[in-house]
């Protein structure tokens, strides 16, 4: 296929009627961009921090301005924690200094899995896995309070910007032991999950996942959203949307090196319809957004499945 030009694709089409964005034929000749003029806006728009300074700051005056922002912020009320209603599951006590492998033997072992085999999740395994990735493993933050400072951040296995983490995971439960297959959200603050709704929701997953097959015989998959009302809580300028990214990336990492120590095979995506996933989940909103799809279960961590073979082998017979 012939690639679109940069200002000639449906979305850019769209801005031009709208008089979001005009043509400025000079200007548009010196532009090298692969993508719509959307996605050039969010990249031009999110760089740079909007802070100018007259003088280059000493280590103390940089230090003094950074406590001046945060006084000034922390008289806004921090953004709560995610709460929902609905049974609440206590997880077991998970113990991750069990986690006792060889830290290059998980990164050679980690794998994208595309052959799931739909076997039961142990709830042990699953309660470290979540723990692990999304708990609260550091408990309190003592050298902010041993220094009379207000907490406002938490502290997890995956660094975030402000120590604000703003991922929430949704958790999909195909076969795990002693947990009926439903929609559940993950509580950190507890360890728990909350029960959202029953019910075999593969199908209903795949489909939200661009109806990639992939996810079939996993026995969980998480939908991974970002509440980017707590990012706005201390950022107040459009570059922290990047940080926001970033959090969620070192979530998924965590996610993905942790299940692979514990043994089982993963899978993640990016693909899949926005507007449908966040209406299954109940967030139809504008201050949290779903960013990242990982899975885990048994399974073999194959490149081309099946299917992918089969229909490599039409294409070269033809």
């Amino acid at each position: 296929k012939t690639p679109i030009k940069f200002g000639e694709s449906i979305i850019d089409q769209e801005l031009k009627s709208g008089q979001i964005i005009v043509e400025h034929t000079s200007l548009s000749k010196e532009i090298t961009w692969g993508w719509d003029s959307l996605s050039h806006i969010f990249h031009i728009g999110t760089q740079n921090i909007p802070i100018t300074k007259a003088i280059k700051p000493t280590p103390e005056q940089w230090v003094d301005e950074y406590l001046d922002y945060c006084e000034n912020i922390i008289d806004e009320k921090p953004i709560a924690n995610t709460i929902k209603n609905g049974i609440n599951i206590n997880l077991p006590i998970a113990d991750i200094k069990n986690l006792k492998i060889n830290y290059g033997d998980v990164l050679c072992s980690r794998k994208t899995c595309r052959l799931f085999h739909g076997k039961q999740m142990p709830l042990d395994e699953l309660s470290h896995l979540l723990y692990t990735t999304f708990g609260l493993i550091h408990g309190e933050w003592n050298d902010l309070k041993d220094n009379h400072l207000e907490v406002t951040g938490v502290r997890k296995a995956s660094p975030s910007g402000g120590g604000l983490h703003p991922e929430e995971a949704y958790v999909v439960v195909m076969k795990v032991e002693s947990i009926p297959a439903g929609l559940y959200h993950y509580r950190s603050d507890n360890h728990s999950l909350t029960q959202l709704q029953l019910g075999n929701f593969e199908d209903n997953m795949i489909e939200l996942l661009w109806d990639q097959y992939y996810a079939k015989g996993m026995s969980i998959g998480i939908f991974i959203t970002a509440r980017l009302d707590k990012a706005w809580w201390k950022y107040k300028h459009s570059r922290a949307y990047r940080n926001v990214l970033y959090d969620i990336g070192h979530v998924s990492q965590t996610f993905l090196l942790t299940a692979t120590a514990l043994g089982f095979a993963t899978w993640l995506t990016g693909a899949f319809h926005d507007t449908q996933v966040e209406n299954f989940l109940g967030i139809s909103n504008s201050t949290e957004s779903i960013l990242l799809f990982v899975g885990a279960g048994y399974g073999d961590p194959l490149t081309l499945d099946d299917n992918m073979k089969k229909q490599l082998e039409k294409r070269n017979r033809s």
